[in-house]
C-alpha cells in the first residue's frame, strides 16, 4: 500500500439485493402551515391522493377531508391532528 493510499479515505458502498439486509426509508418534509385551499383540490382530483385519502378515512374512522376542512377555519388548529393526518396523506400520495 502506498502512502497516498493509506491516507485517503476508502469509499465503501454496500449494495445488496438480500431482503434480510436491505432497508427502505421514507423521509417526510417538515410541516409548515398550509391552508385547506392549497391542498384540498389535490386531495379530491388526484386519483392517487383519493386512494390514499380513502385508506386514511378507513384507518381513522372518519372523513379526513371533512375534518381538515373544518379545522382550517381556525388559526390555532393549523397543527391539529386532522391537519397532520391530511399532511401525511398528501406526502404519501406524492411519494
Amino acid at each position: 500500500m502506498t502512502e497516498q493510499q493509506a491516507t485517503e479515505p476508502q469509499a465503501t458502498e454496500a449494495r445488496t439485493s438480500d431482503p434480510e439486509t436491505s432497508r427502505t426509508a421514507m423521509v417526510f418534509p417538515g410541516m409548515g402551515p398550509f391552508r385547506f385551499t392549497d391542498v384540498g383540490e389535490f386531495l379530491l382530483t388526484n386519483p392517487h391522493a383519493r386512494r390514499r385519502l380513502a385508506i386514511a378515512d378507513e384507518v381513522v374512522g372518519y372523513s379526513v377531508f371533512d375534518r381538515y376542512r373544518q379545522s382550517d377555519a381556525y388559526e390555532e388548529e393549523q397543527y391539529s391532528a386532522h391537519t397532520q393526518i391530511a399532511f401525511l396523506t398528501v406526502c404519501l400520495a406524492l411519494a
